[in-house]
């Protein structure tokens, strides 16, 4: 929804008609409202405010970027401060950390990612070059619990933790390759929006992988896979330079 909200942003500033302008921008609002005010997951909040950086920059470059640091501090200081249930999650965050402590089994949102942080990392630990293998998570996780209160899971939520434990740091490495090269293709797209859509796809994905393993949930992944095929199906070919034989 997030990425919604940067695609309907987009969709209004060209559009060549009033009326349309005005319905594309209206979808960008309730899409925006949703993230901050509706669903319950925090991740949006980083997510919107990462897109709206990134198209402030990308319309007005450094001075976009201090507009845009300063329209999302207003933003999210409003909503703090007005919104009840936007409070209560911010403050929700704080106080299950607080409460977490390493090795005690906890239920908590914000509790289980930090043990699933942790002990993720203690496979990685193990088997930092080449991982546990694909689709190895669930096991090696399993095992490295077993015996403790602490449950099992399939995800760590965190995709750059989750493919460094099976397939080690070459694994990650070849992931955030692949992000950056996304981000250099984009440059290459024939026109500005989908420059910056395809930019914001990445981001979007960049960010919401810190707090979910996007890679394996199904939405997000389909989108991902989708919407590359589609923003960067208007490439230009490659230039293929030959050479005359001698």
């Amino acid at each position: 929804m997030a990425f919604g909200c940067l695609l309907y942003v987009e969709l209004a500033r060209t559009a060549t008609r009033s009326r349309s302008r005005v319905i594309w921008s209206l979808l960008a609002v309730l899409a925006a409202f949703n993230v901050l005010f509706l669903v319950q997951g925090r991740t949006g909040y980083l997510v919107i405010a990462a897109l709206a950086l990134l198209f402030l920059f990308e319309r007005l470059r450094w001075k976009g970027l201090v507009a845009a640091v300063l329209i999302v501090g207003v933003g999210f200081a409003g909503a703090y401060e007005f919104s009840e249930g936007f409070r209560g999650r911010i403050s929700q965050v704080r106080s299950e950390a607080e409460q977490w402590h390493p090795d005690v089994a906890t239920d908590t949102s914000v509790g289980s990612r930090l043990e699933y942080w942790r002990n993720s990392l203690g496979i990685v630990k193990q088997h930092p070059w080449v991982g546990v293998g694909t689709g190895g998570f669930v096991h090696a996780y399993a095992e490295k619990v077993e015996g403790t209160q602490m449950r099992p899971t399939r995800n760590p939520h965190n995709q750059y933790l989750l493919t460094t434990v099976e397939v080690g740091a070459g694994g990650l490495v070849l992931l955030l390759f692949l992000f950056v090269q996304q981000w250099r293709c984009a440059a290459r797209l024939p026109d500005k929006r989908s420059q910056t859509l395809a930019r914001g796809l990445v981001l979007t994905i960049i960010v919401g992988s810190l707090f979910n393993s996007l890679l394996i949930d199904h939405v997000e992944s389909l989108l991902f896979a989708w919407l590359s095929g589609l923003l960067f199906a208007a490439l230009p070919p490659a230039r293929v330079v030959s050479h005359a034989k001698a």
